[in-house]
């Protein structure tokens, strides 16, 4: 097995400034647990404080803050808040300053470091570090941006010029349609259970995502109405964001929004029955799917994007036609009503759940970087 060179570095780029910890970041931690035995890592974070910053410290991990704005946008990476696009450019300048700095005295050529880029908006980054300075970067490729954006050709430019692009499934990639990317699926870091989950009371369906439009959350309060059993069934809702306060107004005593939580496992085993991902775009993966398959917890989802490499329709969960309440409502009733179906699929969860161990992500990882440091 090739060994990276001797005294070799990796600059870890990540933008933490998205409250809670979301699945990019928490992919990037999983990164630095495959690379950290291996290399000496520097990560360069936008933000100094945060759940992102605190599993950074608690690995002991040395950091370096970046400069960024300190409103984040709210409409995703490719749409920045204008205020980014002013001060975007001298960012940049002030970071490689920084960096500079920081890598001075720690890694000795260009051909013993390489930067990861855990989140997209550090790519204009990562290439100017390639440019001026000679070192390669590897990019992780989490989202499925919309290939008629106005920034989509920079961002696949950039993604091009990458030694490696990590997708986390096909659909990722294939949006991106490029020679240097590679599918590896994110893992699952949970233990998995021995047989699938016993019935809840209440018989709760739980919604794990961001209150932005795209993830269908409206949808799906949308569809309590339309159940057969709505007295018997209640839908909660965690997680945070901007468009919280539109759907406060339809909550009901059956439907309700939680807030964030840091206890997805442990929520899942207490109070969820199925988990639903109702998004109207594209998801690039799915983590909350896997993490109720660990548990045998079935998945109701949108026919959309990287969800169904995960879900097999009538086998670990059931997909729906995106944006539509009434299929979403038909197929939570017919698990509602259906034990047995529910529990083959829960079954067939755990069977899915079983292939995404963590340990062959980490091998298939070091073998990545293995390969990008030869350029």
């Amino acid at each position: 097995m090739r060994q990276p060179p001797s005294g070799a570095w990796i600059l870890v780029l990540e933008d933490s400034r998205k409250a809670g910890m979301g699945g990019g970041q928490r992919g990037t931690i999983e990164i630095i647990d495959a690379l950290s035995p291996h290399y000496a890592l520097l990560l360069g974070d936008t933000s100094e404080t945060g759940r992102f910053a605190e599993a950074a410290d608690r690995r002991g991990l040395p950091r370096i803050l970046l400069r960024a704005t300190r409103r984040l946008s709210t409409g995703g990476a490719l749409n920045l808040d204008w205020r980014e696009y002013m001060a975007y450019p001298f960012h940049l300048v002030s970071n490689l300053i920084r960096l500079r700095r920081a890598l001075r005295g720690r890694a000795s050529t260009a051909s013993d470091t390489l930067v990861y880029v855990g989140h997209k908006k550090q790519l204009p980054l990562a290439r100017l570090i390639q440019l001026l300075w000679g070192i390669g970067y590897v990019a992780h490729a989490r989202t499925i941006d919309p290939r008629d954006h106005r920034l989509f050709g920079f961002l696949r430019h950039l993604y091009a010029r990458a030694r490696r692009v990590v997708a986390v499934s096909r659909a990722v990639a294939e949006n991106l349609r490029l020679p240097n990317v590679l599918v590896l699926p994110n893992p699952l870091t949970l233990e998995v259970a021995a047989s699938p989950k016993a019935a809840t009371e209440p018989f709760v369906v739980g919604v794990f995502a961001s209150l932005i439009d795209s993830k269908g959350i409206d949808v799906f309060m949308r569809s309590h109405p339309l159940l057969r059993h709505a007295e018997e069934i209640t839908y909660e809702i965690y997680g945070t964001g901007p468009m919280e306060e539109v759907y406060r107004r339809l909550e009901s005593s059956r439907v309700r929004l939680m807030g964030w939580t840091d206890r997805v496992p442990q929520v899942m085993a207490e109070r969820i029955a199925l988990t639903c991902v109702p998004s109207t775009t594209p998801e690039s993966f799915g983590r909350v799917v896997l993490e109720g398959f660990s548990q045998g917890i079935p998945c109701v989802a949108s026919d959309l994007g990287g969800v169904r490499e995960l879900i097999e329709d009538g086998v670990n969960g059931l997909l729906v036609p995106p944006g539509d309440p009434q299929a979403l409502a038909e197929s939570i009733d017919r698990l509602y009503e259906d034990r047995d179906a529910r529990e083959r699929l829960g079954r067939g969860s755990l069977e899915t759940a079983r292939r995404f161990g963590y340990a062959r992500y980490a091998d298939r990882v070091r073998e990545v970087f293995r390969d990008a440091y030869r350029g």
